[in-house]
């Protein structure tokens, strides 16, 4: 392990923005995904909770876990992500509810 990958490091925190706190915080080698770490919190989460993830989150595996343990939850995906994404942009209105699938490969 290079000095870099040793001193580099990420972390991920779990806040109540109501209230101003941290619940949970992990921090970890930079070389961890962070679903890994975010799946970690998930167990500090409520039902009632919306969770906020950036648009490295965004795999049907981590959304699939959300719904397992009935949390709400939001992630900001890149424009090009799929064609769901797109047509939303493209539609020019400020929120709509899309339904999604993973990808199937065709025989």
């Amino acid at each position: 392990m290079s000095l870099k990958e040793y001193f580099s490091n990420q972390g991920i925190s779990l806040d109540d923005i109501l209230n101003k706190i941290a619940v949970e915080s992990i921090l970890s080698l930079v070389n961890v995904d962070e679903r890994i770490q975010a799946k970690m919190v998930l167990g500090s989460c409520n039902e009632n909770d919306i969770i906020i993830f950036d648009c490295s989150f965004s795999s049907f595996e981590f959304t699939d876990e959300h719904f397992e343990r009935n949390l709400g939850f939001i992630i900001r995906m890149s424009v090009n992500l799929t064609d769901v994404v797109k047509d939303f942009v493209a539609g020019g209105k400020a929120s709509q509810i899309v339904e999604m699938y993973p990808y199937k490969k065709q025989i």
